[in-house]
């Protein structure tokens, strides 16, 4: 199995501090991270000749077990903003036959501090800290590298009329999508689809840890 190594600066730890009212990292590490798929693939695209995988191990500088990344989870992504990494709910993984490209499929969520200035006014409301926003905008590219996410986070989905809890626990809450013109309720359809899987999926049983990689320097 390939593994690929890539070093990288990202948050350590990924659950957030809540300081005030701005979400805040731990100061950034540099640590070196190893990638590799989990198991065999689920699917086989011969025309494309793609293969699709339900997980990803992602090994941590030194550390001896993987955390195990897995479709349907929400997860933390690297950005421009260190104390702010982009959030988004992972639909696919897949790869070439060689192991070196990594991708993922995902649905984008934005921060409140991710909408235009100009547009930010339309919610009518303070947001708060925890609070983030489904985004539905079809121009928006939702293919990333998949070697570019951090980790998992907890996001739920709440109805409109129930209080978004301010509990410093590092977990996010949508009750609103935003699609670059407004803020509107997630459909009754989509809002039940995120509840969900907003519940931990169950281990496929052909999902095996990969043996830790051995770490060379």
């Amino acid at each position: 199995m390939w593994n690929q190594t890539l070093e990288i600066y990202y948050a350590q730890p990924v659950i957030p501090l809540i300081l005030g009212a701005t979400m805040s990292y731990f100061t950034r590490l540099k640590m070196r991270r190893i990638y590799n798929w989990a198991g065999t693939p689920t699917a086989l695209d011969r025309k494309l000749k793609i293969l699709y995988y339900d997980a990803l191990n992602v090994y941590v500088d030194r550390r001896s077990e993987a955390s195990l990344i897995k479709t349907g989870q929400y997860i933390l992504i690297e950005g421009e903003d260190d104390d702010n990494p982009y959030i988004a709910k992972l639909l696919k993984f897949f790869g070439d036959g060689t192991g070196k490209s990594k991708r993922a499929v995902v649905q984008w969520y934005v921060r409140f501090c991710e909408v235009a200035h100009n547009k930010r006014k339309l919610l009518g409301r303070k947001p708060l800290p925890q609070e983030i926003f489904l985004y539905q905008d079809r121009s928006c590219d939702n293919e990333i590298n998949a070697e570019t996410i951090i980790g998992t986070v907890q996001v739920i989905h709440l109805p409109l009329d129930a209080d978004i809890p301010q509990t410093g626990n590092g977990t996010f809450y949508v009750k609103l999508c935003w699609d670059t013109k407004a803020f509107k309720a997630v459909g009754d359809e989509q809002f039940q689809e995120h509840v969900v899987a907003s519940q931990p999926p169950a281990r496929h049983p052909c999902l095996v840890l990969c043996p830790p990689p051995t770490w060379r320097y």
